[in-house]
């Protein structure tokens, strides 16, 4: 994992480079959005002209009478998402002013991010111990640079993502569930977490984790200015009708897996003139449809957990319920990729509660819960190691357009696969069985 990372991290640095001095672009345009981007009237821009917009439109939203009554535009924050934006307003109240405010949001936000690179430099396999892991992980990770770069507050749930990983399926049994609380708490999609909980038969705190966030999204909305029903319908249309509002699948970096079926759509268009036909009518349901691909994701997830539950190995149900959030909603920004940042954390360990006490004992990585002798285990290890290197490598190829790369706006695709292989070939093993049970009787 440090190998790769650190080998695609050396690529990148030529790159970025070549971006600056040949090509005359911002760098961090080709894998982020525009340094300008609307959002700041003169004099509010947060640092030098750059612009933070996604710090920057809850801010502007929350002098409205209604947040969630915005005409066209659609904001899918819930009450409990606004908390770090209502706290940096009262910061530039009492005198921080707006840059202020945001320095401050995004020293807390990066943090809360750097939690899994901090764990993996002290308390990692001796190897991976040292100041490697926390520029790989955190100072050099695309995703965590994006979340940075917009100031979008979706960066403070990687702390409680690493905790569900760490707990879900263990004891105490009440953490895991807090954790997809507490993450939902943050964005909404989170909940899906709770969908992991069903492989390791803890389906009452799945049901409780699912609850939890439903209630505590229900009671913000009671104590949030404003009529409660009004607010809770206004918030649920423009939650519903996010995946939408905000342009074709295609033209800015959707990591969904909506996006991928139009990636593998383009792909097998360049093929003969049967694939072709095929690739075209996937692009265009992708398109029309972006979200029912992630809804058959997620059904398929549920299906395959309930089936074989208690038999699916532990590393990949936490690879693919923290995935989940990235992959099912129909529109998914490349912040959400932050989930790459555990998942690298957990290969190069602390992986459970017990490594964080080990002192010098090599810790166990998330990887050695599968099989070595299986083949399965083994292509799916190393299609996770590259897919994980890959996203938070800072990637650019050539000037894109801003608000799209290729890099990032594709790796969602592989990610993809990442969670339909080990389901495919759970379905085969599921059909020999009952094929030679029929037989046997």
């Amino acid at each position: 994992m440090l190998w790769l990372s650190t080998s695609l991290l050396v690529v990148a640095f030529p790159l970025w480079w070549a971006l600056v001095g040949f090509f005359r672009r911002v760098p961090t345009e080709n894998i982020s959005y525009a340094v300008k981007d609307g959002w700041c009237a003169a004099g509010t821009e947060g640092i030098g002209a750059h612009c933070f917009g996604d710090f920057q439109l809850p801010r502007v939203l929350l002098n409205l009478p209604t947040f969630w009554d915005t005409g066209e535009l659609k904001v899918a924050y819930s009450p409990t998402s606004l908390i770090p934006h209502v706290a940096a307003k009262g910061l530039e109240g009492i005198g921080l002013g707006v840059r202020g405010s945001l320095l401050v949001f995004l020293v807390v936000m990066g943090i809360a991010m750097a939690i899994p690179a901090l764990l993996t430099a002290i308390k990692g396999a001796p190897g991976a111990r040292g100041p490697l892991p926390v520029l790989l992980f955190f100072a050099a990770a695309a995703p965590v640079l994006v979340a940075l770069d917009r100031g979008n507050s979706a960066g403070f749930a990687v702390p409680f993502i690493l905790l569900f990983a760490f707990y879900a399926g263990r004891d105490p049994r009440w953490v895991a569930p807090m954790a997809v609380v507490a993450a939902a708490a943050v964005r909404p999609q989170f909940i899906l977490l709770a969908v992991a909980l069903l492989a390791f038969r803890r389906t009452k705190d799945a049901l409780a984790a699912v609850g939890g966030a439903v209630a505590l999204t229900g009671l913000s909305f009671l104590v949030w200015p404003g009529n409660p029903a009004h607010n809770v319908q206004a918030w649920w249309t423009n939650l519903t009708g996010y995946s939408a509002s905000t342009g074709p699948v295609r033209d800015i970096n959707n990591v969904s897996a909506g996006r991928a079926v139009d990636v593998l759509g383009r792909i097998a268009e360049q093929g003969p003139s049967y694939v072709g036909s095929v690739g075209r009518a996937m692009e265009n349901f992708a398109l029309a449809h972006p979200t029912i691909p992630g809804a058959a994701l997620l059904i398929a997830c549920i299906a395959g957990f309930v089936l074989r539950r208690g038999s699916i190995p532990r590393p990949i149900v936490i690879v693919i319920a923290v995935a989940l959030p990235a992959l099912v909603p129909g529109l998914s920004f490349n912040y959400y990729l932050t989930f790459a940042v555990v998942v690298a954390a957990l290969i190069c360990g602390p992986s459970s509660p017990a490594d964080l006490q080990r002192g010098e004992r090599a810790s166990v990585g998330l990887l050695e819960g599968l099989s070595p002798t299986r083949a399965a285990h083994r292509y799916w290890a190393w299609l996770l190691l590259v897919t994980t290197a890959f996203t938070l490598a800072p990637l650019v190829i050539g000037p894109s357009r801003v608000g799209y790369t290729p890099i990032m706006g594709s790796v969602g695709l592989l990610w993809s696969v990442v969670c339909i292989a080990p389901l495919a070939w759970g379905a085969g093993h599921l059909t020999v069985r009952y094929v030679s049970a029929m037989r046997s009787t």
